[in-house]
């Protein structure tokens, strides 16, 4: 029976949670809609104020908890990509853009060639 009433106070907790950063969202809506009589600046604090607090809950949670472990190891293999260096991203660049030329010069071609077939067969 305790196990049972502690793991339904960590399901009341989640969804408290849930529900307090669903709320402080919705609040910055509401507010930031009905005071717009307000300074930009203020109602902009207010916003990154309260979007901060509400992002604090979230990492609470177990789903912001593995948001967050996701964040760190993308971090992390970020790092371990190869990037292009400044010679191979020109040298793709150029072989995109030569490609891109001969394939609107080869169809081009083919549209001048269809239409003057077309044009020869509507004159018979």
């Amino acid at each position: 029976m305790g196990r049972e009433k502690n793991i339904k106070k960590i399901f009341n907790l989640k969804i408290i949670k849930w529900i307090g950063t669903l709320l402080l969202l919705g609040i910055v809506g509401v507010c930031n809609y009905f005071y717009n009589y307000y300074s930009c600046l203020i109602r902009i604090l207010d916003v990154l104020l309260v979007a901060m607090l509400a992002i604090f809950v979230l990492l609470k949670t177990e789903k912001g908890k593995m948001l967050l472990l996701f964040i760190r190891s993308s971090k992390v293999e970020l790092f371990q990509v190869i990037w292009p260096t400044k010679r191979e991203t020109c040298q793709a660049t150029l072989v995109v853009a030569v490609v891109t030329v001969l394939m609107s010069l080869i169809l081009w071609g083919l549209d001048s060639i269809l239409v003057q077939i077309i044009s020869l067969a509507l004159r018979l």
